[in-house]
């Protein structure tokens, strides 16, 4: 059995990641159980519950506050959060329960506060249990467990080096294997050109982001279809429902990846926030992603990274976005750089997720007791 920790029930990239390591570990062996738990909810569903609230608006009402307590706490290399020690021990304490009542082969983390815990109890010698970090965004924090972690899937050549040369992990735990997305988004090799233009507008999960202003401009380009993806935010899906613009189709949250991937092959860019996974997901369509706004903490993080990698585009004038949008789509330039930055990308990854998955599924051990177990090797892996 694999266990898979995620954290909070929000559908975030944690989730998105576990989900899409859960479907390429059945697509490789149906016979492997796997099973995700938020350790979180789990435990305290209530809690869990209030506290995603209060971070939602957080991040919404506060953004220069939260983008400094997570600059100060949780991206310091030594992460040491006095305020979280009790919170911290209950998480260990019930990660413990959780791994002695399903004795998994190998557990998964996709969140750095399980990964946390997972590594504290193995250095306290009370499990022994293979760990493997999948990394969520473009970068990784001090939160995330280096110590007795034995794998670490990393999403470039930029967090592996930081690894290596930050936290000293040995090179042999490090794989550079993008982040991690589900197999039903299928990668293409090149892309069509549609007619008329097609252009994405998505807010994530919640619906954030500057999407109304964005609608508004839509007005003046009435050659260019847009779908907005609305996520769970109802009122903002009514909204662009009453306005009826012919060549605005407003969608809600969209579960199936297959219907996702469908809405990727339609369109031909996206305008969207840098969280990792639909950067990763819109690399692998080789799709021009455009950002519009960015969410404090993580995402501007990642901004740090993918755009002196040239693999995303920043939007400089909020009133006339899409005019900038339009204008770089236009520009053969532009389009020839975005395409050899992507190939840059992919040319520095180790395995593709299912090519690794399978190599991991026949390094564990198959047996209902996980020790003893041989560590993971990179060299071993990529053989």
């Amino acid at each position: 059995m694999i266990l898979i920790l995620p954290f909070m029930q929000m559908k975030s990239g944690h989730h998105l990641v576990a989900d899409a390591l859960e479907a390429h570990i059945h697509q490789q062996d149906p016979q492997v159980s796997v099973e995700k738990i938020d350790i979180f909810h789990h435990t305290w569903p209530r809690l869990e519950r209030v506290v995603s609230k209060c971070y939602l608006t957080w991040i919404q009402q506060y953004p220069k506050s939260y983008s400094r307590f997570y600059k100060k706490n949780f991206n310091a290399e030594d992460y040491q959060v006095r305020l979280f020690q009790p919170f911290e021990y209950m998480m260990e304490q019930a990660l413990e329960q959780i791994i002695l009542e399903k004795q998994p082969e190998a557990i998964i983390c996709t969140h750095s506060f399980p990964s946390h815990a997972a590594s504290r109890l193995k250095q306290a010698g009370k499990i022994q249990t293979p760990i493997i970090n999948a990394y969520t965004d473009f970068f990784t924090s001090g939160v995330w467990a280096k110590d007795g972690v034995d794998l670490h899937l990393v999403p470039s050549t930029h967090v592996a080096k930081y690894l290596t040369e930050q936290f000293h992990v040995a090179e042999g735990k490090i794989v550079i294997s993008g982040i991690p997305i589900h197999p039903e988004i299928r990668p293409v090799t090149k892309r069509q050109a549609n007619h008329p233009l097609h252009i994405l507008i998505a807010g994530g999960n919640s619906g954030l982001g500057n999407i109304k202003s964005l609608v508004n401009q839509c007005l003046g380009l009435s050659k260019i279809q847009f779908s907005v993806l609305c996520g769970n935010n109802k009122r903002l899906l009514q909204e662009l429902q009453n306005l009826s613009l012919p060549n605005v189709t407003p969608l809600p949250y969209i579960a199936s990846r297959v219907q996702m991937n469908a809405l990727y092959d339609r369109v031909d860019a996206i305008i969207s926030k840098p969280g990792g996974v639909t950067v990763a997901e819109a690399l692998s369509k080789k799709i021009p992603i455009f950002i519009e706004s960015v969410l404090p903490g993580q995402e501007q993080i990642n901004m740090d990274y993918l755009v002196p990698a040239q693999l995303v585009f920043q939007t400089t004038d909020c009133n006339h976005s899409l005019l900038e949008v339009y204008s770089i789509l236009k520009n053969d330039t532009e389009m020839d750089k975005f395409e050899r930055a992507i190939q840059i990308y992919e040319q520095d990854l180790d395995l593709q997720v299912a090519e690794l998955i399978h190599k991991i599924l026949g390094h564990l051990p198959h047996a209902k007791q996980p020790y003893p177990y041989e560590p993971f090797n990179r060299l071993a892996l990529l053989s």
